[in-house]
């Protein structure tokens, strides 16, 4: 029983200036339990994200998660972020930041880039970064991560997960 996406159009919205944090994805900011879901996204939309002493969450399936995500895909992800000064790039093809658990779980065909000046970034074919608290198990990424540093702050990107304190 899989329930499949596509043709959704996924972006970031655009808020109030003052705001600290923006979460991007199919779903934004997940707390709860996510099962059998896989996201196509279209072959001519790449996500972007762009801005200035802001923190970004940005993912294929979700953002942020604190919740459980079992069995679930994002396939064509195209994600790209830039950060300026004193921003936070949380990228991932499935999940920008991973606090819960993820299971059994793919991103497919990903082409990730960040790029920062005087900002962070956290860029993985599967998952931004996973936290101590954050578990992934039998998972995989397909596809391509870059991270560009302009002027200071800590750059990871790798394929599977850019950082990984778990």
């Amino acid at each position: 029983n899989c329930h499949q996406i596509s043709g959704v159009q996924v972006q970031e919205a655009r808020t109030d200036s003052r705001v600290a944090y923006t979460y991007v994805g199919l779903f934004g900011y997940t707390t709860g339990v996510l099962q059998d879901v896989v996201y196509q996204m279209p072959d001519t939309l790449a996500v972007t994200s762009a801005g200035s002493s802001v923190t970004r969450y940005v993912g294929g399936l979700v953002g942020y998660n604190g919740g459980t995500i079992t069995n679930c895909a994002a396939y064509n992800v195209q994600l790209k972020a830039e950060g300026y000064q004193y921003s936070t790039l949380y990228l991932g093809g499935l999940v920008g930041r991973n606090a819960g658990a993820i299971r059994r779980s793919a991103a497919e065909g990903a082409a990730i880039t960040a790029n920062t000046s005087l900002s962070n970034a956290f860029a993985g074919g599967l998952v931004g970064i996973n936290e101590n608290v954050g578990s992934v198990d039998q998972c995989y990424a397909v596809g391509k991560v870059s991270a560009n540093r302009g002027r200071y702050g800590e750059v990871y990107a790798c394929g599977f997960a850019g950082r990984s304190e778990g």
